[in-house]
């Protein structure tokens, strides 16, 4: 979905091609990232919102992949996302 390749702006440009183009609030930072630019979150009041489409209505099964770096590992070591095949998050 949204890649940031844009080095300034409000808005995140869809990569796939299919313009699902991301609103950016907040202030999140422009680092270097995987593949091209990345957005640094603050975890207050930084997002990226994709206006809503049928195509992006989840209603069955899915994958979600994503790249989180970590500035540091957490105390309690805690992973941040995993599941089993349904929508309830495992700890």
């Amino acid at each position: 979905m949204p890649l940031c390749q844009e080095a300034s702006g409000a808005w995140a440009e869809d990569s796939s091609g299919q313009g699902y183009r991301g609103s950016i609030s907040g202030e999140p930072i422009r680092v270097p990232g995987w593949l091209g630019t990345a957005l640094q979150f603050d975890g207050v009041d930084d997002a990226v919102t994709i206006p809503d489409a049928p195509a992006l209505r989840m209603t069955g099964e899915f994958g979600l992949a994503l790249w989180v770096r970590l500035a540091a590992v957490p105390a309690t070591g805690r992973v941040l996302l995993a599941g089993k095949g349904d929508s309830t998050a495992q700890r």
